[in-house]
């Protein structure tokens, strides 16, 4: 019976820590996509200003 408690409570432990791991790999994953969505905007922003300079 201890011995199934202590493996419950070992695999309680090691989920939890998976459950860390995964939510610090989204939090990445939010930031990179965030950037990469930037990226589009800031060119297209610098397209329109050379675009207006040169007219």
């Amino acid at each position: 019976m201890i011995a199934a408690i202590k493996t419950i409570a070992g695999t309680s432990g090691e989920i939890s820590s998976t459950s860390g791991s995964i939510a610090s790999a989204v939090d990445q994953q939010t930031a990179t996509t965030q950037e990469i969505a930037r990226n589009p905007e800031h060119a297209a922003s610098g397209t329109g200003r050379v675009s207006t300079n040169l007219e």
